[in-house]
């Protein structure tokens, strides 16, 4: 998808590789019904199956895709259900911020989010549960 590499050259500035905050702008860009905690969530999941520390185009790409197709599927890649993943939307409704200041600055985020911080992490931080039974589906590369 032109646009989706667009974005993601955009936010990269260059890079291979988007780090937490970029990858958050570019998907919360591609999908505003996002908010930053499911868009946060989705590139702890991706970096921590792929043992990763940043998202690549093809994993953005395939990211955004997800998303696209809706919860369930974009919800595999937060290792998490779709029922979880959806209420992470409803956590931040009241107080989400029009689509073009959904980037949070640097400064104001909570500590949990300014590193890379891999599932278990994020479930000690009480961002969200992990379901021992949940994995992460291999793909054949499509």
């Amino acid at each position: 998808h032109k646009d989706w590499t667009d974005i993601f050259h955009e936010h990269g500035e260059g890079a291979v590789e988007l780090g937490v905050t970029p990858f958050c702008s570019a998907l919360c860009q591609v999908h505003p019904r996002l908010n930053l905690t499911q868009a946060r969530v989705l590139f702890a999941g991706f970096c921590d199956g792929m043992g990763a520390v940043g998202v690549n185009l093809y994993g953005f790409c395939s990211i955004a895709e997800a998303v696209a197709i809706g919860d369930r599927a974009a919800a595999e890649f937060a290792d998490l259900s779709a029922e979880d993943f959806a209420a992470l939307h409803s956590t931040e409704a009241e107080g989400s911020a029009p689509e073009e200041e959904v980037p949070v600055p640097v400064s104001e985020e909570p500590e949990v989010v300014k590193r890379h911080l891999s599932r278990k992490e994020l479930q000690q931080e009480g961002v969200y549960q992990l379901e021992e039974s949940a994995a992460i589906p291999k793909s054949g590369g499509g």
